[in-house]
C-alpha cells in the first residue's frame, strides 16, 4: 500500500493544494477531492498511476471547505461513497449556508476559484464519528474528530500516517508549520486539543493539504502548538486594544510576515506563505473567534 501526493496546481501554482491517493491491491482510495476547478489536474494525477475518476469508489474528506471538498459531488454522482463529519454531512446535503459563507469571502471570484459546487445525495454519504474505524479494501482507516480550523474537521489515520487536512497547519518545503485561520469557525482552544489528539496517535508521518508529506510528525505538531500560542498572544492583544478589524489588517500582516521570516530566513519562502495563508483572511477568522468568545462570556 502506498500513499501518493497529487498536486492540483491550483490556479497554475505548484504545491498549493494536494489530494492523496492510497493505492491498495483491491483499488484506489482518495483523500480529499480539491475544488471542481482543479478536476482536470486531478484526472491527470490519477492517470499517472493508472486510474480514472471512475475507479474512485471511496472518498474521505477532512472537511468541506471548497479547496478540499469542492468536487465531492462529482465523485458522488459517479457512485463513490463520501466519508464526512456529521456537521459536514448536513452542509453537503444542503449547500446553501456553505456557499453563502464562501461567497462573503470570495465574492465574484467563486466560480473562477472553485468551479461548480453541488449538493451530495444522502445515499452516497457515510457519516464518520470520532474514533470510528472503517475497513476499505482490507485496510483500516480511523476517524479523528479534530476541530479548530473547522468544526467539521476530521483527520484520517492510516497505517501509512495521518491525512491531516488543515488541522496540522500549512507548511511549505523546509519551512515551519503555520496556522490557517479563515472564517467562520476558527477555535484556537479546540485546535490545541485536536493537536493533542494527533500527538496521542504517535504519528510518524503526516500529510498536509497545503502542502505535502512530512516525517518527524511529532516535532511538526509541537511546533504548530507553539505557533498557535504565539498567534493567540499577539492577536488577542490586538483585538482587546481595538476591536475594529479595519485597524488590524496592516499590523497583523506585518507581524505574520516577520514571524514567518524569522522562522525561515528565506524571503521567497515567506512570500509563498503569505500567498497560501493570506493574513487578511486569517485576521477575519480570528477576530470573529474573539468576538464570539466575548459574547459567550456575557
Amino acid at each position: 500500500m502506498k500513499i501518493r501526493t497529487i498536486d492540483l496546481e491550483f490556479l497554475g501554482t505548484a504545491e498549493a493544494i494536494a489530494v492523496y491517493l492510497m493505492e491498495t491491491d483491491d483499488g484506489p482510495i482518495l483523500f480529499e477531492t480539491g475544488p471542481y476547478s482543479c478536476l482536470p489536474k486531478l484526472e491527470e494525477g490519477l492517470s499517472k498511476y493508472g486510474y480514472t475518476t471512475d475507479d474512485i469508489k471511496h472518498v474521505f474528506l477532512t472537511h468541506i471547505h471548497l479547496d478540499h471538498a469542492g468536487a465531492a459531488w462529482y465523485f458522488a454522482e459517479k457512485g463513490a461513497q463520501i466519508y464526512v463529519h456529521p456537521i459536514g454531512h448536513r452542509h453537503l446535503l444542503d449547500t446553501t449556508k456553505l456557499v453563502e459563507s464562501a461567497t462573503k469571502i470570495y465574492k465574484d471570484q467563486m466560480d473562477y476559484l472553485w468551479g461548480a459546487f453541488r449538493s451530495v445525495d444522502a445515499k452516497q454519504m457515510i457519516v464518520a464519528h470520532h474514533e470510528e474505524r472503517f475497513k476499505v479494501y482490507g485496510h483500516e482507516i480511523k476517524s479523528l474528530h479534530t476541530p479548530g480550523h473547522a468544526s467539521h474537521h476530521i483527520a484520517w489515520k492510516t497505517s501509512e500516517g495521518i491525512i491531516c487536512g488543515d488541522v496540522a497547519g500549512i507548511r511549505m518545503g523546509n519551512g515551519p508549520a503555520v496556522v490557517p485561520c479563515p472564517p467562520p469557525d476558527i477555535h484556537l482552544e479546540y485546535w490545541k486539543r485536536s493537536i493533542d489528539i494527533l500527538l496521542a496517535e504517535k504519528p510518524e508521518k503526516i500529510y498536509l493539504s497545503h502542502f505535502g508529506a512530512y516525517e518527524e510528525a511529532v516535532a511538526h505538531l509541537q511546533q504548530l502548538q507553539n505557533e498557535i500560542n504565539a498567534l493567540d498572544l499577539y492577536v488577542s492583544g490586538l483585538y482587546n486594544n481595538d476591536q475594529d478589524i479595519k485597524n488590524a489588517f496592516v499590523p497583523f500582516g506585518d507581524w505574520f510576515e516577520k514571524r514567518v521570516q524569522s522562522l525561515t530566513n528565506d524571503s521567497k519562502l515567506t512570500e509563498r506563505y503569505c500567498i497560501s495563508n493570506p493574513p487578511w483572511m486569517s485576521i477575519r477568522g480570528l477576530y470573529r473567534y474573539y468576538r464570539k468568545q466575548k459574547e459567550n462570556i456575557k
